[in-house]
């Protein structure tokens, strides 16, 4: 599946630019720092996770400011955060804290209108447009813990496809009620260039907000024996309406090749 998603993006980039068009590649990498908006969760972090991908500038002919940059990008997102709660139907009689830390993996691909300014060597550019990713797995960790211990700690995958039928392993499931792969969003960003040689090296801060959701509502049922307190079953199910919030910061070089007839 995932062959497929990248040929289709580079096929929908090559519908994009016309052939008579100079075009400049631009190869980069770089680092996410990724959270989600979630609804009455008392301490949400970033959580930081890699970015590379390949963009396509395509300047407008007869306006040398204005360019037209597609992207194929491949990004993590996610977020670390923690709540208190006191659950029912379990002998710890005491507040417990969720602790969750998710990353997922992104294919992603912005479209955006670019706006470069300088002379010389040194440029500057603004960037702004809509984009739309495909979340392709993940990994989660989470604790349960009350004032004095960790009652109970789960790792695993995230995968987006149905629960095998007697599964035991702590893999979690985003399939399909609820969840939500597709992240449809808007992103804006700034950055410099420096001529290096044939090309142009770039540095880049960008950041997007998701304007779909993962997941309306944060499920989370844990069943297990604990060694001083016996069976503990827990359950939560709060409103979450998970959207993401992501920076980048990248490095990229441009080659430019071609000519505008």
């Amino acid at each position: 599946m995932n062959k497929q998603l990248l040929v289709f993006a580079f096929c929908l980039l090559s519908l994009v630019f016309p052939s008579s068009a100079q075009v400049s590649l631009i190869p980069k990498v770089g680092m996410s720092f990724g959270t989600y908006q979630v609804n009455k969760v008392e301490d949400s972090e970033y959580v930081v996770g890699f970015a590379a991908g390949l963009g396509i500038q395509l300047p407008i002919p007869q306006n040398p400011i204005f360019s037209f940059q597609p992207e194929v990008n491949y990004i993590q997102k996610g977020t670390h955060y923690r709540k208190t709660d006191t659950p029912t139907n379990t002998p710890v009689d005491l507040p417990l804290q969720v602790e969750s830390r998710n990353r997922l993996n992104y294919l992603e691909i912005p479209l955006l209108a670019k706006v470069t300014l300088g002379k010389g060597a040194l440029k500057y550019y603004f960037m702004a447009g809509p984009s739309i990713g495909i979340a392709l797995g993940g990994n989660y960790r989470s604790q349960l813990t009350n004032t004095s211990q960790t009652l109970i700690e789960q790792e695993g995958k995230i995968r987006f496809k149905q629960k095998p039928a007697h599964y035991t392993g702590q893999d979690a499931f985003f399939y399909p009620a609820g969840y939500n792969r597709l992240d449809v969003g808007i992103q804006i960003g700034t950055g410099i260039g420096l001529q290096v040689g044939n090309g142009m090296l770039l540095a880049e801060a960008r950041y997007g907000r998701g304007l779909t959701y993962l997941l309306k509502h944060h499920i989370m049922y844990i069943r297990e024996t604990h060694p001083d307190f016996g069976e503990i079953k827990v359950e939560f199910d709060r409103p979450a309406d998970m959207k993401s919030r992501t920076f980048v910061i990248s490095l990229g070089y441009m080659i430019a090749f071609g000519k505008i007839n």
